[in-house]
């Protein structure tokens, strides 16, 4: 799961904010419905993959789990996100021309910017779509984790999943996805780290903005992923693995969409 600079500058001020009420969310209320529309459903799926492999291994179950969910389910919208950043990316120089153009008026430098996205199609916060897709899974996940190594929990696998005797929460048992693991929080950070360098910060509308913009690119290239993987340390290793897999799936989903593009 990774968060990029276009996300960043648009939502990245949100994120720790956001963390803090998906925690709040999963202790309301509201955390039957939230645990019957994700966390079960996500559960089962989880399980159903361990099931079928032919050794008992949490963490390859993770893995598969993950490119399922981003390589398949969700690779339509990031395809969509991936291709918008390129278009952005290509507009540079005439956001620039813009810029220069209206530097003494920032309200018609503004509309201007907003009329040339439209006319090409592009929309400047779809990185915020990436965001509110990944934070109620990332939630889910947390849950489901935990789960996943509690018999009883496991009395919500429905009734065509199989209940496994025993869940081995290792990866390759050499790692137990139960608890933190130092390893898989710096890899957390690393894979967080090069996919904000890979994405394109868009250029502020507003030119008395641009220092803002540029003040936000760094904490998300460089504050975000130190913050994740020391918040990583308190992750069981289960969800740690899901975030590296998931992030390092849309680096290498980015690096093919560039390279298609640039075809």
């Amino acid at each position: 799961m990774g968060l990029g600079e276009g996300s960043g500058w648009v939502c990245g001020g949100s994120v720790v904010a956001t963390l803090g009420r998906g925690a709040a969310l999963i202790r309301s209320t509201d955390a039957l419905m939230f645990q019957t529309i994700l966390v079960r459903p996500l559960l089962n799926l989880l399980i159903g993959i361990y099931n079928v492999l032919p050794v008992s291994d949490l963490g390859l179950a993770t893995i598969l789990f993950t490119v399922l969910v981003w390589g398949v389910l969700l690779y339509p919208l990031s395809r969509k996100i991936f291709a918008s950043q390129e278009a952005m990316t290509k507009l540079q120089p005439e956001l620039k021309r813009l810029q220069e153009a209206h530097k003494d008026d920032r309200g018609a430098q503004a509309k201007a910017t907003m009329a040339l996205y439209r006319e090409h199609g592009v929309n400047p916060f779809t990185g915020c779509i990436v965001i509110l897709v990944q934070l109620p899974i990332f939630f889910a996940l947390f849950q489901v984790f935990r789960m996943a190594t509690n018999p009883e929990s496991l009395s919500l696998l429905y009734g065509f999943v199989a209940k496994p005797t025993v869940v081995h929460a290792t990866l390759f048992g050499l790692v137990d996805l139960a608890r933190p693991n130092a390893v898989l929080a710096v890899l957390t950070g690393l894979t967080q780290f090069v996919q904000s360098k890979l994405t394109i910060l868009p250029s502020s509308p507003d030119a008395r903005a641009q220092d803002f913009t540029r003040i936000m690119s760094a904490q998300t290239t460089y504050v975000f992923p130190v913050l994740i993987a020391f918040a990583a340390l308190s992750f069981p290793a289960g969800l740690s693995l899901y975030w590296v897999t998931s992030t390092a799936l849309q680096i290498a989903q980015r690096l093919w969409a560039k390279r298609k593009s640039h075809a």
